[in-house]
This record gives structure tokens, C-alpha cells and sequence, in this order.
């Protein structure tokens, strides 16, 4: 690890999902369970995921940017999947059992356990994540982040979502630290890259499949494949 960083990063943040773990993988695996239980006599399995991703993508902008409430994405996703579907089963029951597992199939992307244990030596760390607390929380008891991790920061309990900078403050007051001596890590270049620099911070842009930077947005401080190499650069 350089000195030269080092000396400059006193702590990190990490974005969970997509970054730290395997959220498409667990997002697929109850999708499907979620079709087989409540919607597989109203829908083919990929029409009804390819309904969700629309819906849900829609609802999570409207909340990054400020236009409405995330908590209730929650349930408002299986309304209007039921009023698409003609299905009238109760949203808040599919709600429920979807969330349930998406937390339980939740995985440690590949070397990023070890890395984060390996950074915690040397920087105080916490997890800053738009979503649900019920489930958010659960993963993060799951997986025993606790033992590197100081903070676990929710935009369902702070009541704002990246990339709004109020998130940012809530976690730099919680961690008793500064956008300056910080460095924001996730997949996101909307919601982590965006508030990173609505909060004055430096990024670090995971970047798995090597995606092109939109012209929208500067170069980033960093940009690795996963969490692991972080442990080259910092």
C-alpha cells in the first residue's frame, strides 16, 4: 500500500451492493422464486423480470433524484407489477417475501471479503448503500461486516438517497471524518461517483466489464475491476 495515500485517506466508503456483494445474482435468484410463487400463472419468468427491472429502475431514479420517497419503492414495485399483471394477490406479502431473499441469497463478490479485512488494517471503514433496512442490515450481519466495518449507513434511515450530499454528511458525522480525508468506492456512476462529488470527495470507480466513462463525467480518482485491487493502488 502506497505511503503517499495513506497519508492522505484516513478512512473509506464502500457502497454495498454491486461492490462489495453479489446483488445481481441475488436479485435474479429471487426474481425467480418471487415468479414462481406469486406470478407464474400471469406471466412468462422473463417477461415478468424484465417488467420488474423497468418498473424498479424508474422508481430508484425518481428517488436519487429526489422526487419521491425511497421507502416506498418497497412496495410500490409489486402494485404496479399487479395492476400490469392483473394480479391480486397483496403487494406488501410479495414485497416481503422477495426481500427475505434477496437477503438470504446474498454473496461476498470474489476476493472482496479478504480485501476489505486487509484495508481495515489500515483505514477506518464504512458502508454507505441506497436501500432497504430490513434488508441492507441483514446482509451485513450475514456476512460479519461488523468486525472491519465502523458504520453501516442506510438511505431508509437517514431519509435520502445517493447521490444527494446529506447521505455523505450523515456518514462523515457518524464517522467523525471529512470529504477530504475520505474515499468513496462503488459501481455507481450516478448514485456513487455523482455523490462523491456533490459531497467534494475522491472516487474510486469499480468497473468490472470495463465500461466506458460517459462523457458527462470527469475521470475519477481510480478506477479498478473489484475491491480486491484497491489493495494495489492504496
Amino acid at each position: 500500500m502506497g505511503n503517499d495515500l495513506k497519508k492522505k485517506y484516513k478512512n473509506i466508503f464502500f457502497d454495498l451492493d454491486n461492490t462489495l456483494v453479489d446483488f445481481k445474482t441475488a436479485e435474479l435468484e429471487s426474481l425467480q422464486l418471487t415468479h414462481k410463487a406469486f406470478y407464474q400463472n400471469f406471466s412468462p419468468e422473463q417477461d415478468f423480470k424484465d417488467l420488474f427491472v423497468k418498473i424498479n429502475r424508474s422508481l430508484w431514479k425518481a428517488a436519487e433524484e429526489g422526487k419521491i420517497d425511497s421507502k416506498h419503492i418497497r412496495i410500490q414495485r409489486f402494485k404496479e407489477i399487479n395492476y400490469h399483471l392483473d394480479v391480486t394477490e397483496s403487494p406488501e406479502t410479495i414485497a416481503q417475501f422477495y426481500l427475505h431473499h434477496l437477503a438470504e441469497k446474498s454473496t461476498w463478490l470474489e476476493e472482496a471479503k479478504e480485501a476489505l479485512k486487509a484495508l481495515s488494517r489500515f483505514y477506518k471503514i464504512a458502508v454507505i448503500t441506497n436501500g432497504f433496512t430490513c434488508v441492507q442490515r441483514k446482509k451485513y450481519a450475514l456476512h460479519g461486516m461488523d468486525e472491519w466495518v465502523s458504520a453501516l449507513i442506510i438511505s431508509e434511515e437517514t431519509g435520502f438517497s445517493k447521490p444527494d450530499k446529506r447521505i455523505f454528511d450523515a456518514a462523515f458525522k457518524e464517522m467523525n471524518c471529512t470529504a477530504s480525508d475520505t474515499l468513496m468506492v462503488g459501481d455507481s456512476l450516478f448514485s456513487d461517483y455523482q455523490g462523491a462529488i456533490n459531497a467534494g470527495m475522491d472516487f474510486c470507480w469499480i468497473n468490472p466489464e470495463g465500461d466506458p466513462l460517459p462523457s458527462s463525467f470527469p475521470k475519477p480518482k481510480y478506477e479498478v475491476k473489484s475491491v480486491a485491487e484497491l489493495l494495489e493502488i492504496l
